[in-house]
């Protein structure tokens, strides 16, 4: 009965399989390549025959390079011989890769941060000559199990070396844009090994914690509104710790940040009249605008006696003629905010 040599039970996710255990064939077996197969003879670490999909009777002639090798080394031309059969798969297979490296946080931010990616690839055995003398001649094994090892070592090493030219905010923003360009970038070295890498795909991005909050407060207060508040936290900050009143730290603050405390005070005075919708200040009593009341009166000790009083500033009306207040009003007003009188 002839000897048949074919990859027997291969898995799914079997990339190489070694025909074996016994290394010596006999001119005349059988060998047998499914469609999705290659054969590989090997001798010695060296490649001689590669045979594509089909059923063959080992001659040979059709092994000639073994052949002539074999019968130079032994000097006989009987059989059987050694050699080693290594099926190759062709299909499309899935891998998974995670790397750390460090790189610049942002384009602005010089100071280095963690960079922990990881993702997914599909590559496939493109050119079985150059991938057994590239990649499974430098095994000490020929399993899958081994050419698995050195692939993610492999595409690690290119992440890597890739991925550290972008930022962290260059990633973290646009997954899918740098997982093209990076297959780009790192597709020829693939080639070179005889591999064809199909897709590539980062799934998932972090660092470490206090980096996250560093990243946080620096994207946070670059911007203006940002720059403000944070103005306001380190003014109140002060303020409280100059003094523990009120009137202390906030009479602090305002020498601090006269400007910003001057348009948080012009904000915090300004309300809406219920009845006519006019802007006023909080501290009207009356609307300038309808003269209608906004807040109740101050007890009759405040109340002062309602005499018309000569202007102090003949011509205008920044001082009240009945209550002697001062308006500072832009224009004349239609009563009084405080008395109600009319003008």
């Amino acid at each position: 009965m002839p000897q048949v040599i074919q990859w027997s039970s291969p898995n799914a996710d079997d990339i190489i399989w070694k025909y074996g255990p016994e290394d010596n064939i006999k001119f005349g077996s059988a060998l047998v390549v499914r469609e999705w197969e290659v054969a590989a003879f090997l001798r010695d670490g060296k490649l001689f025959d590669i045979f594509g999909p089909g059923r063959y009777m080992l001659t040979t002639q059709n092994l000639p390079l073994i052949t002539r090798a074999y019968n130079f080394l032994v000097g006989y031309k009987e059989t059987p011989f050694k050699a080693d059969v290594i099926f190759c798969s062709k299909k499309i297979f899935n891998g998974h890769w995670g790397i750390r490296t460090m790189v610049k946080a942002i384009k602005d931010m010089e100071a280095p941060m963690p960079l922990m990616v990881n993702g997914d690839y599909q590559f496939r055995i493109e050119d079985v000559s150059l991938f057994i003398t590239q990649v499974v001649g430098g095994l000490r094994s020929y399993s899958t199990a081994e050419v698995n090892n050195f692939l993610r070592s492999f595409i690690n090493e290119k992440l890597i070396q890739d991925l550290s030219k972008y930022t962290y905010m260059d990633v973290y923003s646009n997954l899918e844009g740098t997982s093209t360009k990076t297959q780009v970038n790192i597709t020829e070295p693939f080639s070179q090994r005889g591999l064809e890498l199909v897709a590539l795909k980062i799934t998932g991005i972090d660092t470490e914690e206090e980096y996250k909050k560093d990243l946080y407060k620096f994207q946070r207060f670059r911007s203006n509104a940002g720059r403000d508040y944070r103005q306001f936290e380190v003014m109140d900050k002060m303020a409280e710790s100059v003094g523990k009143s009120d009137g202390a730290g906030i009479g602090t603050g305002m020498l601090l940040f006269p400007q910003m405390y001057q348009q948080m005070t012009q904000q915090q005075e300004k309300v809406i009249c219920p009845h006519c919708g006019a802007q006023i200040s909080a501290t009207n009593r009356f609307c300038p605008a309808c003269g209608k009341e906004i807040r109740a009166a101050p007890p009759a000790t405040e109340q002062k006696t309602k005499e018309p009083l000569e202007k102090k500033e003949k011509g205008t009306f920044n001082i009240c003629p009945y209550c002697g207040k001062d308006l500072n009003l832009p224009k004349t007003p239609k009563f009084c905010p405080y008395c109600k009188e009319k003008f």
